[in-house]
């Protein structure tokens, strides 16, 4: 009897509707995860019975933090839930745009008669985008030279508030007049929220390679504290440049003292660099005259050369040239270079041996003399042949 009785207590136990808060779960879902700053929230609380009894009027108030606001109601209700059944109810709830990151809770307060609950959840804020800022570029030398190396260091910085990992730096120096020392790929396992770092690139620039500035594409690949997979591009620049190699020759000389004489005069362009603007200055000197003593060239490239032609009368039977030349180079730097040249001049007679100078006609001179007297001498006795044939006719 005694355990009849028992047992019937024990099952009365089991049988009796109970509220208990451990017999109703309630667990949270959210989309995005993370959420960021101006996100709209879906938020979904998927409500379980475990009783063995009924549930029924079960009312929902959901309570947020400072960094959200509720983009629907706060007030949810249940009318039912059977024992192991499982519904869900939702809300919709906007993140501040000023939210900083880290997690923000929200209660959810429920109640069961007339008995209340309350538990709080956790949400997930992350930045909307996890910036790893390139802080600084220094090429060593600042300007190379082709055929030569240069060293290139790059800082970056990670100016999120949270941990940066698995980050790789990337050259793309395929398209380009580069090749790489070692490699053109450096990685960087992870960088703390403010924490800056520094990588090296060394490069050698082709012997090809043209005199200009040339931009190399910075690939940046990294991943966030969540997960989240970024890429981004920059742009870092080098600048191949030689100082320019002018030369300035007497090409041609035909001077010749006391006469108006032309001086051929050639600019050669022996660097890598392209000449621009170039102009040639005949400077004044006791040595000699000029009416014009400039020429305006323009550019010159590489491996080229212009020539210019001045007339100068002579003084001396040796000068002393003297020539200014300015110029700019590609990035518009300017240049004056001076030159002189001790020329010798030759004299009348120097230059008739030479050919440079026509020799007097002497012997034309005679011979035209010698026929302008024969002319001369028999004109005249034909006119006394014919006084004479007149007088005896008379």
């Amino acid at each position: 009897m005694n355990k009849t009785i028992l047992l019937m207590m024990l099952l009365a136990v089991f049988l009796v509707p109970t509220v208990a808060a451990d017999g109703l779960d309630v667990s949270l879902t959210y989309d995005p995860y993370p959420v960021h700053p101006g996100d709209l929230v879906d938020l979904e609380f998927e409500v379980t019975n475990h009783q063995f009894a009924l549930l029924e009027n079960i009312s929902f108030e959901l309570d947020v933090g400072n960094d959200f606001t509720l983009a629907s109601g706060k007030d949810r209700f249940i009318s039912s839930l059977e024992p192991g059944e499982t519904k869900t109810i939702a809300y919709k709830i906007y993140v501040d745009g000023s939210a900083r990151e880290g997690i923000e809770e929200v209660s959810l307060e429920y109640k069961l008669g007339d008995d209340s609950f309350k538990e709080d959840f956790e949400i997930t804020i992350a930045p909307r985008q996890v910036y790893l800022q390139v802080t600084d570029v220094i090429t060593n030398p600042e300007k190379v030279a082709p055929g030569d190396q240069a060293d290139i260091k790059i800082k970056v910085k990670n100016t999120a508030e949270s941990e940066i990992k698995e980050i790789i730096l990337k050259l793309a120096i395929e398209e380009l007049p580069f090749a790489p020392e070692s490699v053109t790929e450096r990685r960087i396992d992870e960088l703390n929220d403010g924490e800056e770092r520094q990588v090296s690139f060394t490069v050698d620039v082709l012997s090809t390679a043209e005199i200009q500035i040339y931009k190399i594409p910075l690939l940046i690949s990294y991943s966030d504290a969540y997960g989240n997979s970024y890429q981004k591009s920059d742009t870092i620049s080098l600048e191949v440049f030689e100082e320019p190699d002018i030369a300035i020759t007497i090409e041609e000389n035909n001077l010749v003292i006391g006469m108006n004489s032309k001086i051929e005069v050639k600019i050669l362009n022996k660097g890598l660099a392209e000449v621009n603007f170039a102009e040639i200055r005949l400077l004044d000197s006791p040595d000699y005259d000029f009416k014009k003593g400039y020429e305006y060239i323009g550019n010159i490239e590489s491996d080229d050369y212009e020539v210019v032609e001045f007339e100068i009368l002579p003084k001396k039977e040796r000068i002393s040239l003297q020539f200014e030349l300015e110029y700019k180079d590609s990035s518009n730097k300017e240049y004056r270079d001076y030159e002189t040249f001790n020329v010798k001049v030759y004299t009348i007679r120097e230059a008739q041996a030479l050919g440079l100078v026509p020799r007097f006609p002497w012997a034309l001179i005679v011979i035209i003399i010698i026929i302008v007297f024969l002319i001369i001498f028999f004109s005249a006795k034909k006119r006394r042949r014919k006084r004479l044939q007149q007088m005896n006719n008379s």
